[in-house]
Parts: structure tokens; C-alpha cells; sequence
């Protein structure tokens, strides 16, 4: 199969940051897990959690995080949850991995200890490991900043219960993977390119397959996934658990233009040369600005200052041209080609509604 690698486009709102300092826990729960109950769930002190930590007795580190004293929440509503964690022969936490850890407080002595439990639902026996990704203590030993990402499997089943704590953490909630395909409604694979949390990589080697791992979760316990295809409409997806997806693409079709054409002139003489671009990406033929994401020759910026403007310094391509792409959520993508002549453009762009 032949393919041409497409320049592709994301949107400002694909690039997240998460407060600091992080307090939250996040878990997804495989189905078949008797603790998680196949959820995922992400909750904060913004949500009416509390985050309770001290030091258990086998000198590890436990948490209780509840919601008992918010008032909006019904008595039948309320949840709970509870981890401990302990470092073989009653040693201080620090970071590192701990492999092979069984239920605390009955692991032996050289394991680690772990517990994950919850809502009323806990485990008699549970085998898992976790990773201490950060750990600061006060001079009495309390716990100042905790990071921890953690595997919980319970009663020698294979479900998993994957969990992450943080409390006072400059670490980053990650949701672990996302992979797939990309595909048209016909099932033939795409070269496209797939964002979510500022990362980013082609679905073009082999073509139709992505993969992404360690996405930072948003301050709501999301990621956004993006993926851009030329002649396709943006595919935009809110996750909240890592998967396998078959992603399905819709052609922009046959969408008006409210550009003037330009039949850009071949140069090869200026192959290289860096030159100046600017403009506008507007709504139709209004003055509206909107908030993109211009790319031109591999150079690329954001017209989301209120203006709708961006300005490139690029270098031209090897016929001495340069092509301009124009991507948003909920607009038709725009592509032309220039050549130096013609630096200043303003991009009107069509809405989604108005392809056929």
C-alpha cells in the first residue's frame, strides 16, 4: 500500500497541564475485580473527598479518603477507600518498585506489604507489586508529599485493580496506554496522527496503528484524545481509562471554500529559504476569529489569541512552496499551497455542517 505521511494538526486544547500540587486517587478496575467492581474512578478534594494519610505500623504509609463530610451526599451515596503500603522488613518507604507484594498487614517479613480496599469490599488474600514515585517526610515522620502507582490482584484471580495516589505530588496522574487503529467507515487504514495529553505519533508504521503511553490525566481525570487525517474530520474522543479502540474517520467531503484560489508558482531555486507567514483563520467571510492550530512546512502555532492570528517564520519546501493546513474541532480542515510571493493569508474556513 502506498501512502503519503500527512501533515497533521491538533488543537490547544490537546496540550493539558495538572495543578500542583496533585492530590487525587485515580483506579480502573478490570471486570472481574471484586474490589473495583470494573469502575474507574477519579476523585479529588475538589469533589468533596477527604485525604487522611499517616504512618501504619509496619512503618509504611495509609490512606483513608472519603466523603463522609460532604453535606450534598446522601447517606447511601457516600464511599470509601483505604491503602496501605510497607516496605519489606518494617524499612522506610522510598522510591523505588516493590515487586511481589502479598496483603498487608500479613505479608512475611522480606515482602511488601499492599491493600487496596473500599465500599465495603476487601480481600482475604491479594498479590500485586507498586512503585514509589515520590516521598518526602517531616521531621517527625509524617508525610509530606506521597506519589505511588500501584497493581492490586485479589484472591489469586487474574483481574487486575490498577491504582495511582498522590498527596501533595508534583507527579502527574498518567492513564498508562491508549493503542489502537485508525480506519475509514470501508476498514482501510489511515496515516494519521493521533494526540492526547501533548503527546503525540503517527498511525503510519505500520499504517493504521497507534500507540501512546504515560498521558497525563486533565484536572477532571480525563485525556483527549485528537486524530487528524488531510480529508478527514477531526476525531476527538474523551477517555478515561487506557483501551484498544478501532477508531472510525469521516471524510470531510465536498465542503465550500471561502478562500481565493492560488496557483502558487514552482521555485525550486528558493528550496530552503526561510520566509515570514501570517494572518488570520476566520469564520466564513466574517471577522470571527477562531482558535487553531496552523501548521506550515513542519513549523506550527495556535491562532487562539482572541485575533485569530498566527505568524510562522518556515522554510520553503523543494519546489519553493509552502503548504498551509488549518485544522479545529467542528470546522472543515483547509489546505493550500503558496509560494513566497504570497506570505500574507487570511484562512476562512467552513464549518462541518456545510460539507456534504
Amino acid at each position: 500500500m502506498k501512502y503519503a505521511l500527512l501533515s497533521i494538526v491538533i488543537l490547544l486544547s490537546a496540550f493539558v497541564t495538572q495543578a500542583y500540587a496533585i492530590t487525587a486517587l485515580y483506579y480502573f478496575s478490570e471486570p472481574g475485580d471484586f474490589i473495583g467492581q470494573g469502575e474507574t474512578v477519579w476523585v479529588t478534594p475538589a469533589d468533596g473527598f477527604d485525604f487522611s494519610v499517616s504512618r501504619n505500623f509496619d512503618n509504611g504509609v495509609a490512606f483513608s479518603i472519603d466523603n463522609f463530610n460532604d453535606p450534598t451526599v446522601p447517606f447511601q451515596d457516600r464511599r470509601w477507600w483505604y491503602l496501605d503500603l510497607a516496605a519489606p522488613f518494617d524499612a522506610e518507604l522510598t522510591v523505588g518498585a516493590y515487586e511481589d507484594a502479598t496483603r498487608f498487614p500479613f505479608q512475611e517479613e522480606s515482602a511488601p506489604g499492599l491493600d487496596f480496599s473500599g465500599n465495603g469490599r476487601g480481600n482475604n488474600t491479594l498479590t500485586g507489586r507498586f512503585d514509589i514515585t515520590e516521598v518526602s517526610y517531616g521531621p517527625g515522620g509524617d508525610v509530606l508529599q506521597f506519589a505511588a502507582n500501584f497493581e492490586q490482584h485479589g484472591e489469586g484471580d487474574d483481574p487486575a485493580l490498577f491504582g495511582q495516589i498522590r498527596y501533595n505530588s508534583t507527579v502527574a496522574v498518567t492513564l498508562p496506554a491508549i493503542s489502537g487503529t485508525v480506519k475509514t467507515a470501508n476498514d482501510i487504514d489511515i496515516c494519521a496522527m493521533v494526540l492526547a495529553s501533548g503527546q503525540f505519533t503517527f498511525s503510519c508504521n505500520p499504517v493504521g496503528v497507534f500507540s501512546l503511553t504515560d498521558l497525563p490525566l486533565e484536572n477532571d481525570g480525563t485525556v483527549k484524545r485528537q486524530i487528524y487525517a488531510d480529508g478527514f474530520f477531526p476525531k476527538i474522543d474523551i477517555l478515561t481509562e487506557p483501551g484498544i479502540d478501532a477508531v472510525v474517520m469521516t471524510r470531510s467531503g465536498a465542503c465550500p471554500s471561502y478562500n481565493t484560489p492560488y496557483d502558487a508558482g514552482v521555485f525550486p531555486g528558493s528550496a530552503g529559504k526561510q520566509i515570514n507567514i501570517s494572518g488570520k483563520v476566520l469564520l466564513q467571510n466574517s471577522q470571527t476569529p477562531i482558535c487553531a492550530m496552523v501548521l506550515a512546512n513542519g513549523q506550527y502555532m495556535f491562532s487562539c489569541d482572541g485575533s485569530g492570528s498566527y505568524a510562522l517564520n518556515i522554510p520553503l519546501d523543494t519546489n519553493g512552496q509552502l503548504k498551509l493546513q488549518v485544522y479545529a474541532d467542528g470546522f472543515a480542515p483547509t489546505i493550500q499551497t503558496f509560494d513566497e510571493f504570497q506570505a500574507i493569508n487570511d484562512v476562512r474556513m467552513a464549518r462541518a455542517v456545510e460539507c456534504q
